[in-house]
């Protein structure tokens, strides 16, 4: 029995305008960038005693549970059905519904389990009178006519995990392109799984005419790297990455098509254990030259937070036989949720080198969360006059060495010490010893605290005429300086 871990979080939803749910877009805490989580929400009235709750993916990863958790008028629930791609709960209240309620709502998809859901305050308190009047038909299964399992509702089209087509064909003649017809789904031949694969996992492979027309065998390798699909294989795919150290490298649909990448495939190295340079390294057929194009340029997406370090080395693979020839590049994440461009200037790298290495969050051992998880695609070579209008440089304000003419951040940005401006200086300093007021606990003002070398201060009395040694924040004293100026002075 398949077992999915669900986060339960209470919603406790305000008690404000109530709000009407008909097919309304909604993704994990409505975060815009979780679009891998995104469903259509609908809450309609069925009766006075019930009220319907339902979902459906707006992607190719269908919804598989549904759960209303904690509620604050307790009801009878249903068990969740799917039909037809919408999961859906009744909730019945058998001596009337109340006018408004509350409750949790979490939901899962086949390929991401059960870990979304809508938090405190993303949504309004529910009326439970309201009825859609016109509720949209979404459903996900199989848009091709050619297959058995052909559905003419549906109305997106249905893949796994693994980007296998949801359809069922019966002969090879029934096929889109050449590929795998497994009992549950079809799915191309890639470079690393061909005839011969698919056979050994129980599947009819269909491959035209005779067995030469596909190709299986390993391509050329070149940057760029884009991950897609050419002529019924991936122009890289797993069989070209080798892990390393805790690493763990695939290929797989796009969870995140939106910003900067839209494309359907991207690579996905996942860290768990291991060390803390734990990755995947490709080798390339050509060796590589910077002598005039040397910037590598990375597409990345992660959780992570803002900061993390992401190291690029190039490597000769034989090192083993003559030493460890390698040639490292580190920059830094300025964004987390979302795509950015990462650069690596190789200017200074000696020649002759045709491994990369990727190793995201370089000097952490992972654990395999969210946070150990790391989206990377189109892998360029490129150089600085490349593009005239691209700037290389710190581009984060607040940093010291910020640079407004900057375009392209390359992760160059320092900061100051805590408490610190960036040229040493404490931010604050009312009694300007030196000492930061963050972390002084003695903050009177001294005579030798006072002193600027053209007048001196001799000495601090109050209004009865004792001498004070130090200025404390709330008294009033005199200062008598060596010209014979008395000052009266209030510290606050």
């Amino acid at each position: 029995m398949k077992m999915k871990k669900v986060l339960y979080i209470t919603l406790l939803l305000p008690i404000i305008c109530s709000a009407q749910f008909c097919s309304e877009l909604v993704s994990h805490f409505n975060i815009e960038t979780e679009i891998v989580s995104e469903v259509l929400l609908t809450i309609s009235n069925i009766d006075e005693n019930n009220l319907s709750v339902s979902v459906v993916s707006t992607n190719s990863d269908p919804v598989d549970e549904l759960f209303i958790g904690a509620q604050t008028n307790v009801a009878q629930l249903s068990p969740s059905s799917i039909q037809n791609g919408v999961a859906s709960i009744t909730l019945t209240w058998p001596d009337g519904a109340p006018a408004t309620t509350s409750f949790e709502i979490l939901w899962s998809k086949e390929s991401f389990g059960g870990n979304w859901m809508l938090g405190l305050d993303n949504l309004p308190e529910i009326n439970t009178s309201y009825t859609c009047s016109e509720i949209p038909v979404y459903a996900v299964g199989c848009t091709d006519e050619n297959a058995s399992n052909f559905n003419a509702d549906a109305t997106i089209q249905g893949y796994d995990q693994w980007g296998n087509l949801q359809c069922l064909y019966e002969s090879c003649d029934d096929i889109p392109e050449y590929g795998c017809i497994y009992t549950d789904g079809f799915g191309i031949f890639s470079g690393a799984f061909g005839a011969e694969e698919c056979l050994s996992y129980g599947g009819i492979a269909c491959t035209g005419n005779n067995q030469d027309d596909i190709d299986t065998t390993l391509y050329e390798t070149s940057l760029p790297i884009n991950f897609e699909m050419s002529d019924n294989l991936f122009q890289v795919d797993s069989n070209y990455f080798t892990d390393f150290n805790g690493g763990s490298f695939s290929v797989l649909i796009n969870p995140f098509q939106t910003g900067i990448n839209t494309s359907k495939w991207v690579g996905k190295i996942i860290r768990n254990g291991g060390d803390i340079w734990a990755g995947s390294k490709v080798q390339l057929t050509n060796y590589l030259d910077f002598s005039e194009y040397n910037i590598i340029t990375i597409k990345i997406y992660t959780q992570a937070p803002v900061g993390t370090q992401v190291r690029l080395k190039i490597e000769d693979p034989y090192y083993i036989d003559i030493g460890d020839p390698s040639f490292e590049v580190d920059t830094w994440t300025t964004v987390s949720n979302e795509w950015e461009t990462l650069t690596f200037d190789f200017s200074d790298s000696p020649p002759d080198f045709n491994n990369i290495a990727f190793m995201f969050d370089f000097d952490v051992i992972g654990d395999g969360s969210d946070e150990s998880i790391f989206y990377f695609d189109d892998i360029v070579q490129t150089n600085l006059s490349s593009t005239t209008n691209d700037i290389y440089g710190c581009t984060y304000e607040p940093a010291c060495n910020y640079n407004e003419q900057a375009n392209i951040d390359d992760g160059s940005c320092i900061f100051p010490e805590l408490n610190f401006d960036c040229d040493g200086n404490c931010l604050n300093d009312f009694d300007m010893d030196g000492v930061c007021d963050e972390v002084d606990y003695d903050d009177g003002i001294g005579i030798q605290e006072v002193s600027d070398g053209q007048v001196t201060l001799i000495k601090m009395i109050d209004i009865l005429g004792k001498t004070k040694k130090e200025h404390k924040n709330g008294t009033f004293l005199f200062y008598i300086y060596n010209n014979g100026t008395v000052e009266k002075i209030m510290k606050y």
